[in-house]
């Protein structure tokens, strides 16, 4: 009987490789259809709001659908698809409110009818309690204090903390990974090479197909008419490209996980490539910089004395040294004009960073020392000085906006992110072996990356952080509990 049981269980084994292999094909498929929905056909039909939300909504929501056999799940990805390619959300409004906030407001509407029992839930479940407090309570705190103690515009202030509520996708962006996980991943991996593959085409394919992503997809989904600064430098520096660090750092997991097959290695070579390529072709240097820091820092924490560690470390330096090399090459081939923002010698500090950073720097922290404590409020204006959330330099914004208490409640749980990523790690040491694991060192590296670029570019305050939170905390979910430490007193 022993020897049967050992075969049934192989068997067994074998159909669940083939079935989570064939679930993450069908997500790469779906995310290819659902984005050329969104985008694709976004260049054919006419300007329409009512068009728009067809390519948006309605047919990836139908693609969703068929392949998830599940309205909320296929609601949930569809959310997703919005949040990777609908750029600013305003590709349809109804008021003062964008499509993006209209459909988050859908979504989590369908979800407490659907699953009525999740709110009683929260209260049970210390995670689930702190993700609506960063929902709800949070926001509405920093509402009130700049509106009725400061003052401030109520329109300014709320479109500054409407943001905070994307974080509430985590309860059915949670569910959709638990019952659909692999189909999830490969649906990542297919959106971020697509996503990289069009920040690629706005800076290098011919101005006529440029002018036509730009117009009617960058321009219509946002409302930012960037056109004439993006053909003329061919840099375009919009928000959803820091989605593409996804791509980088998943790439980079699987090419350095020894037992990978030749076949994924390549897959995993193809994505790192793309995603990369998408920051060295637009030659923004801030997240280029940003991911090599963390490279460096993953290597070390994956490295040990232990035979595989040193094998993993080893690859990762291969892996930066030659992305290091073949940047530079393209770089030097076909964007010779990205040189120049490189070339640093014999330039003062000053002459390095861009004034209008330096000046909103300075205005920002002397606003911030008005009201050090709890800040001048959300929504606060600054003459001469006010971006809204776009200000290149995004802590000292923060920092004025909600004082020193508010900055500790929003960068605390950026901060968990970094020590769960590390604590992961060194609590099972084969973790980047599983592709739960993976998926979750790409997270916890994203929002490493997204902490340093945002010290002089507008990542930090955006939608964007939201999507690497939510994301992160749903992997994590479905990871086994962390054990607590036993101290002896």
């Amino acid at each position: 009987m022993l020897p049967m049981n050992v075969e049934q269980i192989t068997i067994n084994r074998d159909m669940g490789r083939y079935a989570k292999r064939f679930a993450g094909i069908k997500g790469f498929f779906a995310a290819f259809i659902m984005s050329s929905s969104t985008v694709g056909l976004t260049l054919v039909v006419p300007d329409n709001q009512l068009l728009h939300l067809f390519c948006v909504i309605i047919i990836p929501l139908f693609v969703a659908v068929c392949f998830l056999k599940n309205f909320m799940h296929g609601l949930t990805l569809t959310w997703l698809n919005e949040m990777f390619f609908g750029v600013g959300g305003t590709w349809i409004k109804v008021g003062p409110i964008p499509g993006r906030g209209l459909l988050l407001l859908i979504v989590l509407l369908i979800y407490v009818i659907i699953r009525p029992n999740v709110i009683s839930k929260i209260k049970r479940h210390k995670r689930d309690s702190w993700i609506v407090f960063y929902g709800v309570i949070f926001p509405s705190m920093l509402l009130v204090y700049s509106v009725i103690i400061k003052g401030n515009a109520f329109s300014n202030a709320f479109v500054d903390v409407q943001r905070f509520l994307t974080i509430l996708i985590f309860f059915p962006l949670r569910d959709l990974i638990h019952r659909h996980f692999s189909f999830v991943l490969g649906w990542i991996a297919c959106a971020t090479a697509v996503l990289s593959f069009l920040f690629i085409s706005l800076s290098i394919a011919p101005d006529d197909f440029r002018t036509v992503l730009l117009e009617r997809w960058i321009y219509s989904f946002s409302g930012t008419n960037l056109t004439a600064f993006v053909l003329l430098t061919g840099r375009a520096a919009f928000t959803p490209l820091i989605l593409c660090m996804l791509g980088v750092f998943l790439g980079i997991m699987y090419i350095v996980d020894m037992k990978i097959k030749a076949l994924t290695r390549l897959g995993s070579v193809l994505l790192l490539s793309i995603a990369f390529a998408a920051f060295v072709v637009n030659f923004i240097r801030g997240p280029i910089i940003a991911i090599f820091i963390v490279l460096m820092l993953l290597t070390i924490l994956v490295s040990g004395f232990k035979r595989a560690r040193i094998i993993r470390g080893v690859n990762s330096i291969i892996v930066i040294t030659t992305m290091i090399s073949l940047g530079y090459i393209a770089t030097i081939t076909y964007i010779p004009i990205a040189l120049t923002k490189w070339d640093v010698s014999g330039l003062a500090f000053e002459e390095t960073v861009a004034p209008v950073r330096i000046e909103q720097t300075e205005k920002m922290l002397n606003a911030w020392l008005e009201e050090p404590i709890l800040g001048q409020g959300v929504g606060n204006i600054i003459p001469g000085a006010s971006r809204g959330l776009a200000f290149e330099v995004q802590y000292p914004m923060i920092l004025y906006r909600t004082g020193f208490i508010g900055f500790g409640f929003i960068m605390a749980p950026l901060l968990w992110i970094l020590l769960r990523t590390v604590r992961r790690t060194k609590q099972i040491p084969k973790l980047i072996s599983t592709d739960g694991g993976k998926l979750l060192l790409a997270m916890g590296c994203s929002v490493g990356a997204l902490l340093i670029t945002s010290i002089a570019n507008p990542y930090l305050a955006s939608s964007m952080t939201f999507v690497f939170i939510a994301l992160f905390l749903a992997v994590d979910s479905t990871l086994p509990i962390i054990k607590r430490r036993r101290f002896l007193i």
